[in-house]
C-alpha cells in the first residue's frame, strides 16, 4: 500500500472513531441528562402527543439508537337460538369481587339475577339459573378466538375475546425469509405471520344479535366498565419483525384504521420504547367509541378508579423502578394527565389506590446485581416500599421505604386511611400502615405468623381475610416451605396490635387455588359470613413414609377438587362443607377424574342467588342450598 493510500486510511478510520466517540459522547450525555430527570426526587414527568406518525417513527429509531450505543458500552359469531327475555331478577345476587366499588371487572361468569353467563369450552353459554328447578342452557354463543372475559348491561352482553390476524410482507431476501418463510411463488418469498388483537363483541340479548364489534391492536391485558362505558386495555409492540415501527391501530365492521397519532401520547424517557399500551373506550349503549394510545411499555398492573386510570410500567435499569402514568376518564373523555417514577416494581393492581385526592402505591425493590459499577458487584437488597402522591400532577409527597429488609412483598390492600402489607421470608409479616398523613406515612403496627397471604380481602369493620400458603420454617436454610392453603382472620380493630384470630388450612403441600392469582374466584356472602372459594386439594400418601410424618419439602398427590364452604365470626373460621362436580370417588376417597387446572369439571367459580348456591365448571352447574349445602339440581352444560 501506498504512502496516500495509508494516509487516506488513517484518516478514514480516525474520521470514523471520531464520529462514534461523538454520537457516543452525545447518548451518554443524553442518557445522563434523561436518566438525572427521571431519578432526581422521582418527580412526576410530562405526558407528550405526537403530531404525526413520521415524528412517531423517528422518535422510537432515534431512541432504539442511543439505547443501542448506550448498551453497546453497556371468524363471525354463530348462534344458536335464545328466544328468552331477560326478565326480573331474584330478590339478591353476587357480583364480581372487584377492587373498586362501581369499577366493574370482567368476568369469565356473570349473572343478572335470572341467567348466568359463563364463558365454556371456548365461547359463551347462557343459562336460565332461576328458579334452579327450571335452570336449562337457552344459548351458545361461539366467538372468534378464545374468550377472556364478560361484562352484563341492561339487555346486553359484552364479549371480549383474545383473536389474532394474519400480516403479509413479501420480499426478495430469502434469507431474510428462512424463518417466517410459508410459501414462495415465482422467486417472490411471503412472509406471514400472526399479530395479536383483542375482540370487543356487544350482543343484544333480547335475541343475540350482534350489535357492534371492534377490534383494538394488542394482547389483552385487562378491562373495566363504569356505567355503560367498557376500558379495554392491550399491549402491543413497537417493532414488526426487526426495523418496522408499528403504528397502533383498530379494526370496526372489517375496517382497519389506525390510531391518529395525536391520539399517542409518550414521556421522554431514557428506555427504549418496547411496547404500546392501547385503550379502547367504548359506550355499550350508542356503540361509539374512542381509541387512545401510549408509547410507554407494557403495563404491568393497571388500577381503575371513578374517575382516572393508572397503569404502571416496570423498569429494568441499574435499578428496578416504576413508571406510572395517570389518565382522568370521564367517559368518551380520555386524558394522559401525569406520570411519576418510584424506586420498586408494583406487584398488581391493589398495590395503587387513589383517596382524597392522594395516589398511593406499594412497591418491591429486585434482587439482583447492579451494572456499570467499578467493581460489578453490589446486590441490591429487597424490601418493601409506600409512596403518596398528588393525584393532579403525581407529584410523590410521602414516602415509608426499606420495610422488612431480604423480603419479598407478597400482597397489599389500601383500606381508607390504612394500608396492609404482607411480606414473607420465613414468617409473614402483617404491616399495618397509617396514611392519614400523607406527608408522613408509617407503621403502627405488625404481626409475624407462619405463612403468607397472597391476597387480603376486608371484611367489615376492623377484619381482613387473607388467603395464601401456611409455610414450615427449613431447618437447613434461611426460607421456608410451603404448604397447604391457609385462609386466615385477622383482627385489625387494634393497629398498633393485629392479631389473627382464626385460620383454616387446606390439603398438603401441592394444594392450589385460583384465588392466589385471581382475586374473582373468591365468592364473599356477606349476609350468611360465608367464604366461598374453589380448592384442588393434594394429599400426601403416608405409606410412602412408613405412616411417619413426612418431611416439609414432600408433595402430596391431588385427590379432590371442587369449592370450600367456610363461615366467618368473631370466633375465627368454621368449616360448613365442600361441594364437587366429579362423580366418581374410589373407595380411598380419591378421585378417578383426571385432576387439573383445566379439567372440564374443574370448578372455577361460585355465586349465589337469593338463596341458592350456583358453582360453575366448562361442564356443568351445581345448584345447592345455602342452608345446609343440600343439592337441589344439576345441569349439565
Amino acid at each position: 500500500m501506498s504512502v496516500m493510500n495509508v494516509k487516506v486510511a488513517l484518516t478514514l478510520v480516525a474520521v470514523t472513531v471520531a464520529a462514534v466517540l461523538l454520537q457516543t459522547i452525545y447518548a451518554f450525555t443524553y442518557y445522563r441528562s434523561i436518566m438525572e430527570d427521571l431519578t432526581d426526587g422521582y418527580t412526576s414527568r410530562k405526558l407528550r402527543n405526537f403530531n404525526s406518525y413520521r415524528e412517531l417513527e423517528e422518535y422510537v429509531k432515534t431512541k432504539r439508537s442511543i439505547e443501542a450505543i448506550f448498551y453497546t458500552l453497556r371468524g363471525g359469531a354463530l348462534l344458536e337460538a335464545f328466544a328468552s327475555k331477560t326478565s326480573t331478577p331474584a330478590a339478591e345476587y353476587s357480583t364480581t369481587n372487584v377492587q373498586v366499588e362501581g369499577v366493574d371487572e370482567a368476568d369469565i361468569v356473570k349473572t343478572d339475577g335470572r341467567y348466568i353467563y359463563a364463558i365454556s369450552r371456548g365461547g359463551v353459554v347462557i343459562i336460565r339459573a332461576y328458579p334452579p328447578k327450571e335452570a336449562v342452557v337457552e344459548a351458545r354463543i361461539r366467538t372468534n378466538g378464545s374468550p377472556q372475559g364478560l361484562f352484563i348491561a341492561p339487555g346486553k352482553l359484552i364479549v371480549i375475546s383474545s383473536n389474532a390476524r394474519f400480516v403479509e410482507r413479501v420480499v426478495n431476501d430469502s434469507k431474510e425469509a428462512d424463518v417466517y418463510v410459508r410459501s414462495k411463488v415465482s422467486g417472490i418469498y411471503s412472509i406471514v405471520w400472526e399479530e395479536a388483537v383483542t375482540e370487543v363483541t356487544i350482543y343484544d340479548l333480547s335475541n343475540l344479535n350482534v350489535l357492534s364489534s371492534f377490534k383494538i391492536d394488542g394482547s389483552y391485558v385487562s378491562s373495566r366498565m363504569i356505567g355503560s362505558y367498557v376500558y379495554v386495555f392491550t399491549s402491543q409492540q413497537v417493532y414488526r419483525l426487526s426495523d418496522e415501527v408499528v403504528i397502533p391501530g383498530f379494526e370496526l365492521d372489517g375496517i382497519c384504521i389506525q390510531i391518529d397519532p395525536r391520539d399517542i401520547s409518550y414521556v421522554e424517557d431514557s428506555m427504549g420504547p418496547y411496547s404500546y399500551t392501547n385503550i379502547l373506550a367504548v359506550d355499550v349503549d350508542s356503540g361509539e367509541y374512542i381509541v387512545k394510545s401510549l408509547l410507554v411499555g407494557y403495563a404491568g398492573a393497571v388500577y381503575v378508579s371513578r374517575e382516572n386510570i393508572y397503569l404502571a410500567m416496570p423498569r429494568w435499569s441499574e435499578e428496578a423502578s416504576s413508571s406510572i402514568y395517570r389518565i382522568a376518564m370521564d367517559g368518551f373523555k380520555l386524558e394522559a394527565k401525569a406520570s411519576t417514577e418510584v424506586p420498586g416494581i408494583v406487584l398488581n393492581q391493589f398495590s395503587m389506590d387513589e383517596y382524597n385526592g392522594y395516589f398511593r402505591v406499594a412497591t418491591s425493590t429486585q434482587g439482583f446485581v447492579r451494572i456499570l459499577t467499578r467493581s460489578n458487584t453490589g446486590e441490591i437488597e429487597l424490601s418493601t416500599n409506600v409512596y403518596v402522591a398528588r393525584v393532579e400532577d403525581m407529584s410523590i409527597i410521602g414516602r415509608l421505604e426499606g420495610l422488612a429488609p431480604g423480603e419479598n412483598m407478597y400482597s397489599a390492600r389500601f383500606v381508607g386511611e390504612r394500608c396492609y402489607l404482607v411480606t414473607f421470608k420465613k414468617v409473614d409479616p402483617l404491616f399495618v400502615i397509617d396514611l392519614s398523613d400523607p406527608y408522613n406515612p408509617r407503621v403502627l403496627g405488625y404481626l409475624k405468623i407462619p405463612g403468607y397471604s397472597d391476597y387480603l380481602h376486608p371484611y367489615g369493620g376492623g377484619y381482613l381475610i387473607g388467603i395464601g400458603k401456611e409455610t414450615v420454617e427449613a431447618e437447613e436454610g434461611d426460607f421456608a416451605w410451603y404448604q397447604g392453603v391457609k385462609i386466615s382472620l385477622f383482627d385489625v380493630r387494634d393497629v398498633s396490635s393485629p392479631v389473627e384470630i382464626g385460620k383454616y388450612v387446606i390439603g398438603d403441600r401441592g394444594t392450589d387455588t385460583p384465588v392466589l392469582r385471581d382475586h374473582k374466584a373468591l365468592l364473599v356472602d356477606y349476609r350468611n359470613n360465608l367464604v366461598i372459594l374453589p380448592i384442588l386439594e393434594a394429599k400426601i400418601d403416608l405409606d410412602l413414609y412408613g405412616g411417619d410424618n413426612p418431611p416439609p419439602y414432600a408433595y402430596g398427590e391431588p385427590v379432590w377438587q371442587g369449592v370450600y364452604v367456610l363461615r366467618i365470626s368473631d370466633a375465627g373460621i368454621e368449616y360448613v362443607g365442600r361441594i364437587t362436580h366429579i362423580d366418581n370417588v374410589k373407595p380411598n376417597g380419591k378421585m378417578e377424574e383426571k385432576l387439573w387446572m383445566y379439567s372440564e369439571l374443574f370448578i372455577n367459580r361460585a355465586i349465589y342467588i337469593d338463596d341458592i348456591l350456583y358453582t360453575i365448571s366448562d361442564g356443568r352447574i351445581k345448584m345447592n342450598s345455602l342452608s345446609g349445602l343440600s343439592e337441589i339440581a344439576i345441569l349439565d352444560i
